[in-house]
C-alpha cells in the first residue's frame, strides 16, 4: 500500500511494520528512500520558486529602462529634439531596433515565468470591440496631442457583435 501511494505521487509516504525481521528492515529503508525523495522534491520546488522569481524581477528591472531608452531614442529619431542627419537617423534607427529585440526578449521572459507559475491564463470575456479601441485611443491621447496628430476614431453606425477577449 506504501509503495502504491508513493507511486501515485504521495511522496514522504511511510509504511509501518511491527516486527524485527526483514520486512521491518526493508519498511526502514523504504521510509527512509521516501523522506529522501519528498525533501529532494521539495527542494528543487522551492528552487524552481526561487529561480521564477528573480526571472521575473530582473527582467521587470530591465524593461523599466529600456522603455526609457526606446522612447528617448524614438524621441530623437522623430525630430522632437532637432535635425539629424541621415547618419545619425540611420544610427538611432539600428539602436531603436536593438532595443525593441531586447524589450521583446525580456517580455518572453516573463512570459515563461508566468507559464511556469501557472498564470498564464488568459481571461475571456464577451466585450465591446469599440470599448477595446477607445480604451487604447485614451490612453494615446496625450502623445497624440503633443505631436499634434490629427486623430478621429469613427464609431461604426451599426452596433457591432461583442467579442470574446482577454481585455
Amino acid at each position: 500500500d506504501g509503495m502504491r501511494r508513493l507511486a501515485a505521487g504521495q511522496y514522504g509516504t511511510e509504511v509501518t511494520i511491527n516486527s524485527r525481521d526483514e520486512f521491518a528492515t526493508v519498511a526502514s529503508h523504504f521510509n527512509f528512500m521516501s523522506r529522501q525523495l519528498k525533501m529532494t522534491l521539495d527542494r528543487e520546488r522551492a528552487i524552481s520558486q526561487i529561480k521564477s522569481e528573480f526571472i521575473s524581477l530582473a527582467a521587470h528591472q530591465l524593461r523599466t529602462p529600456l522603455s526609457a531608452v526606446k522612447w528617448t531614442i524614438r524621441m530623437l529619431i522623430d525630430g522632437d529634439l532637432g535635425n539629424l542627419t541621415s547618419q545619425q537617423k540611420e544610427f538611432l534607427e539600428k539602436g531603436y531596433l536593438t532595443n525593441e529585440r531586447m524589450i521583446r526578449l525580456i517580455n518572453d521572459l516573463l512570459d515563461v515565468t508566468r507559464i511556469e507559475e501557472g498564470r498564464y491564463l488568459y481571461r475571456l470575456a464577451l466585450t465591446s470591440l469599440e470599448e477595446v479601441v477607445q480604451f487604447v485611443v485614451n490612453s494615446y491621447k496625450e502623445e497624440i496631442e503633443r505631436r499634434k496628430i490629427e486623430f478621429e476614431f469613427k464609431k461604426s453606425e451599426e452596433k457591432l457583435p461583442q467579442v470574446s477577449v482577454d481585455v
